[in-house]
């Protein structure tokens, strides 16, 4: 199936961008976080202080920086939907949908009473793209 034919139809959202960071001048990215907003109405967008907490307590917590070993290590599998998730990454590159794996869970910490998609944005915008209203994921309580 082809994502981005998908993708470039369904949302408006689209944009080219630059994202020098890999060293590549043109990437059409979605906004995501407009996705999440069209489809569940309310903003469930961290700051990115936020987010950099998180990750910190991870690697105090457990001495990593690889969140999404330690997460599906010691995390619990489970079936999440997406209205009960808190996100930080607000842009996807659809050039990547071609070569994620949609069978893997996604990455998923609970903090504060929120659980947040640490890693899986690909993952989770094919989920929506399907019409899908919850996604498997590891799920790792701090």
């Amino acid at each position: 199936m082809d994502y981005n034919i998908i993708i470039k139809d369904k949302f408006p959202t689209i944009k080219q961008s630059m994202s020098l960071h890999r060293g590549t001048a043109n990437v059409l990215e979605l906004d995501f976080k407009q996705i999440v907003l069209d489809n569940y109405g309310e903003n469930s967008f961290l700051e990115n202080d936020e987010i950099g907490v998180i990750k910190n307590e991870v690697k105090r917590k457990y001495n990593s920086d690889f969140y999404e070993d330690v997460i599906e290590k010691f995390g619990i599998k489970t079936n999440i939907d997406f209205k009960d998730l808190y996100y930080y990454q607000e842009k996807v590159e659809i050039e990547n949908l071609i070569n994620v794996n949609i069978e893997k869970p996604v990455s998923l910490l609970k903090i504060n009473n929120k659980i947040v998609l640490i890693n899986g944005y690909h993952r989770a915008l094919i989920s929506l793209l399907k019409g899908n209203q919850s996604i498997e994921g590891f799920l790792l309580e701090l």
